[in-house]
């Protein structure tokens, strides 16, 4: 009980808010928000360009046991396409979208987040995130309505139609508390 207190007192509400969207889904779980797959494609670009892989794959892409490679010039197009950095400011901060409708609905509003409106569960606008997110966000939003931003950030929470593990928020939040022990 004492740990949680410590850890709690560490942490600000505007810190709670900081990564969780207003739509429910968390900047620090999305692929344009990290980066990582940009820095990978742009890593896997370079070693193919500085290799030689391309010309390999050009070459054999004429023999029936490198079929596969005929269409290699468009991976490296898409490679590239990858590449071009996403998000550098959280959604709090104006990231993604900048003419996002929950972000304004919700200032509008005077809302934290969409777990603070009571129609968020038939809100047509949100369903344009299921697609991708299939009910992901949704559980997400129930999850901080209960257990509020600061659990919610330590996760489990939802992304791209499956669940995310803890993050490097909850280690963050350990490694803190060992240190304040």
């Amino acid at each position: 009980m004492a740990r949680k207190s410590r850890v709690n007192s560490l942490r600000k509400k505007s810190d709670d808010l900081a990564l969780v969207a207003y739509c429910g889904l968390y900047c620090g779980d999305c692929f344009w928000h990290t980066g990582k797959v940009g820095r990978l494609a742009g890593e896997l670009s370079k070693e193919i360009r500085s290799s030689g892989y391309d010309q390999y794959a050009r070459y054999v892409s004429r023999f029936p046991t490198g079929s596969g490679l005929k269409n290699f010039s468009r991976f490296q197009d898409v490679l590239t396409v990858m590449q071009v950095p996403g998000c550098t400011k959280t959604c709090r901060k104006g990231g993604c979208d900048p003419k996002c409708g929950f972000r304004q609905c919700c200032r509008a509003h005077g809302y934290d987040g969409c777990w603070q409106c009571e129609r968020f569960e038939k809100c047509p606008s949100l369903a344009a995130l299921k697609p991708i997110h299939g009910d992901g966000h949704l559980k997400n939003l129930r999850a901080i309505r209960s257990r509020g931003p600061a659990a919610f950030a330590l996760g489990p929470r939802y992304w791209a139609k499956k669940r995310v593990a803890a993050s490097a928020t909850r280690m963050r939040v350990r490694t803190l508390d060992r240190e304040s022990c």
